[in-house]
Parts: structure tokens; sequence; C-alpha cells
């Protein structure tokens, strides 16, 4: 797999961060020979919509390192994206 130089963190939906919901998305990305994401659909999906759509947006923003002309034009791998809510003792609590 070509080494990652640019990956965000995806954003925790909120909704999910707050009712502790937690997946793992498959994503397969095509990168062109500069290293940019071209293309990116989900695989297997976390079984939460908003989840899923902050991988791909998160994901399509990721950069590879560059690959020599001597390969082909584009190539696919599969990313994986894994959100794991805190546990409720890393959780802030609010003043009332």
């Amino acid at each position: 797999m070509p080494r990652k130089l640019y990956s965000p963190h995806p954003e925790y939906p909120a909704a999910e961060l707050a009712s502790r919901i937690g997946g793992r998305v498959r994503i397969l990305v095509r990168l062109d020979q500069r290293g940019s994401v071209v293309d990116a659909k989900i695989v297997e999906s976390s079984g939460s919509q908003p989840l899923d759509q902050a991988a791909i947006q998160a994901v399509r923003q990721y950069r590879f390192e560059p690959f020599s002309q001597q390969h082909a034009t584009a190539r696919l791998l599969i990313v994986p994206v894994r959100f794991e809510p805190p546990s409720p003792y890393q959780m802030k609590s609010t003043p009332p």
C-alpha cells in the first residue's frame, strides 16, 4: 500500500458520538499517479449512514505518495476507517 502523506481524521458525527455509536467503514479508493484520491466508494458500511459519510468525506482528502510511471495509471486500495466512541470515563462532563 502506498504511504499516506496526508490523512485527516474524520469528524465524528455529534449524534453518533452522543449515543456512543461506533463502527468500521471500508472504502475502495482509486488513486491517480500523483497519489490523489480520484474516487472513493464504500465497500463495507458501518451500519450508520452518518459514520459512512464522515469516513468518505475524510478519505477523499487523503494524499498518498506518488507512484512511478512504470505502474498502471491508477491504483486501487481498500482504506479502513474506524470510529470508536470514548469510554464513559473519558467523556467530558459539562457544568450544570
